[in-house]
């Protein structure tokens, strides 16, 4: 079975919780195939490493062992899903010069899901641009890449109002989405 390697980064009820309380409990739970971090009162980190057989498989299993770890945690980012022109420079084995440039003049290039100081493309999107061109990336990451990008997706619907919602389904979103 492979290997899929993501970052589940969550938040506390309470923002003054010490996550130091729950790295023993984690482990019992199912998450002893993650390193925790736990810099910040309020918020924990689980860096997986999960054997599983899809990408999905893999992080919907370690958000319910999260959850059942400690109930009433909220899920603030499944990881690797946005990037920025560093992270795509890497990625091309280029500059951050080259990589403007490139992000610039290449019609094609995924659009960015955020504009501003700097911009932020959704990495399943920089994978298959890239797979287009030739750059093959391992099926594993482009795998975990699409499934944070869901899952956070999932996340934000979630969090709507059920009018929200209600709109968010009629044929208005599709109309945008193109």
């Amino acid at each position: 079975m492979p290997e899929f390697n993501f970052v589940l980064k969550f938040a506390f009820d309470h923002p003054d919780t010490d996550p130091a309380d729950y790295v023993h409990v984690l482990e019992e739970s199912g998450c002893d195939d993650a390193v925790v971090g736990i810099g910040k009162l309020g918020r924990i980190a689980l860096d997986f490493g999960r054997e599983a057989a899809t990408a999905e498989e893999a992080l919907y299993s370690a958000v319910a062992d999260v959850r059942r770890a400690i109930p009433g945690i909220h899920l603030v980012e499944a990881a690797p899903d946005l990037v920025g022109l560093t992270e795509i420079a890497a990625l091309l084995g280029q500059t951050r010069q080259n990589a403007r440039r490139i992000l610039q003049t290449d019609e094609a290039f995924p659009r960015a899901v955020h504009e501003g100081t700097s911009a932020l493309f959704h990495l399943a999107d920089v994978y298959r641009w890239m797979d287009e061109r030739g750059k093959r990336v391992d099926t594993e990451s482009r795998a975990v890449a699409l499934a944070s990008q869901t899952l956070n997706t999932a996340r934000d619907i979630g969090a709507l109002s059920p009018h929200q919602a209600a709109l968010a389904q009629g044929s208005w979103l599709e109309a945008i989405a193109r």
